[in-house]
């Protein structure tokens, strides 16, 4: 009798449990379609102005003129007039600035089904909701790996409310911006990495064959032996130029590595340029040699060399610090993985205000470690997280839309844009990076174990 009352207990926990379970996805589900449908109603009025070159990109392939595909001004390279892409964007009910396609072919290829029969109003609302959908799924497969905590509904309403509030993610939803999409396929081949090689590495090439930065991951996955997913990745990347090739031609596919080549050649400063490069440039404005009104210009120069250098070998030595680290310390394996994210994108030429939803995972993954370590060291790590999170709000990373607005009447009354170049975004990453080398430093010499116990 007693064994049968023990057994219906566990039986009746099992089914408690089950039933809790349920509850939680069901709330989580509420939780993320309240999010899509807050934001969507928020930015009814995005123009999306950088999902117009997608559109107009995909317009000009199916037009056959696939040859204008990378059109783009002499002065700047963002921008594009040419008769070609005006007329297509007259055909198509474009009214937005336009701006220069530097995507792979493939990318606006594939959109043709969409692109040809839809209005660029519809398309925008479209890639609007894709765009929440991928944040809302970064925020679950994150959760899922590396931080249960936040499947729980209460810590994760937290979540997206104050993603909902960053100045990132409110710059992303205005331009209705794809690199949400090449952002979950990371975070996907980060969680199958281990369980899944093949997949994982299929899941980096179709984020990399359009954001390059990210392949710099292969790095990580080769000092922790992940070579299934290494093989599965260069054979994907390979099989994805190949469809590039034979769907767009030769031509079009060199034409992308040259406007690749040319971008990584320039030196953007500008108010929403957050990477290492653009800030480490400010000492021009500090030198007299540029004027920190420039800054709102849009200043383009070359790249100095030494810059790019410096650069690039602070991210390889990064991302080979994080591998070695990883097998070394496999309990901040998490913030090893996601900081990968924040290095690829911090050292790269260009790095937009709107990259910096990069931040979320890595957070999450920080405040789970947070719960597990001694109050001394929580409370450090605590102010960092609320610095990055003030870092990333209109309180002191200020919105490119707001600036956009009021910028030109401010200028002659304030030296802001010296102020803009300070780069809150930035200087949030790099606090990131601070708080993985303190743990990393601190679990490494400390005397006693830094992790509660359950006694």
């Amino acid at each position: 009798m007693a064994t049968h009352g023990i057994s219906g207990s566990l039986k009746d926990k099992g089914v408690y449990e089950m039933i809790k379970r349920f509850a939680n996805t069901k709330i989580r589900l509420i939780i993320y379609l309240f999010f899509i449908m807050i934001n969507l109603s928020l930015n009814t009025d995005a123009p999306g102005e950088d999902l117009g070159s997608s559109y107009l990109g995909c317009q000009l392939i199916a037009h056959n003129q696939t040859n204008h595909l990378f059109d783009y001004d002499e002065a700047y390279f963002n921008r594009v007039n040419t008769k070609a892409w005006k007329d297509v964007a007259m055909s198509s009910g474009y009214f937005e600035n336009i701006h220069a396609y530097v995507q792979i072919p493939l990318w606006a290829w594939s959109l043709q089904p969409i692109c040809t029969n839809i209005t660029f109003k519809t398309f925008n609302l479209l890639f609007s909701i894709i765009q929440l959908i991928c944040i809302v799924l970064i925020v679950e497969l994150t959760a899922k790996k590396y931080t249960p905590f936040f499947l729980n509904p209460l810590p994760l309403s937290f979540v997206m409310a104050i993603l909902s509030m960053t100045t990132p993610f409110q710059y992303a939803v205005f331009l209705t911006q794809t690199h949400a999409i090449f952002m979950l396929l990371v975070i996907l081949s980060l969680y199958y990495v281990d369980n899944k090689p093949k997949l994982a590495g299929l899941s980096l090439a179709l984020a990399v064959i359009v954001k390059v930065s990210p392949i710099f991951i292969m790095i990580y996955w080769f000092i922790n032996k992940k070579f299934k997913a290494i093989i599965s990745f260069s054979v994907s990347t390979f099989a994805l130029i190949t469809l590039t090739i034979s769907t767009t031609g030769l031509n079009s596919f060199t034409d992308y590595i040259h406007s690749m080549s040319r971008v990584s050649k320039i030196l953007l400063l500008s108010y929403n340029n957050q990477s290492f490069i653009s800030f480490i440039a400010y000492k021009d404005i500090l030198l007299g040699k540029i004027s920190p009104h420039e800054i709102w210009r849009w200043k383009i120069l070359t790249i100095n060399n030494l810059d790019k250098f410096l650069s690039f070998l602070i991210l390889i030595v990064l991302v080979c610090l994080f591998g070695f680290w990883s097998k070394k310390y496999s309990r901040f394996k998490g913030l090893y993985e996601t900081g990968l994210l924040i290095i690829t994108a911090l050292f790269v030429p260009i790095a937009w205000t709107h990259y910096f939803i990069i931040l979320t995972p890595v957070l999450m993954v920080l405040y789970q470690k947070n719960l597990e370590l001694e109050s001394q060291i929580k409370k450090k790590i605590s102010r960092f997280i609320v610095l990055i999170i003030l870092l990333n709000t209109e309180i002191i990373g200020m919105n490119p839309i707001t600036l956009n607005n009021y910028m030109e009447s401010w200028i002659p009354y304030f030296e802001f844009s010296q102020w803009l170049m300070i780069h809150s975004h930035f200087i949030s990453g790099i606090c990131v990076l601070i708080l993985i080398f303190y743990l990393t430093i601190t679990f490494k010499y400390s005397q006693k174990p830094q992790y509660i116990t359950d006694n």
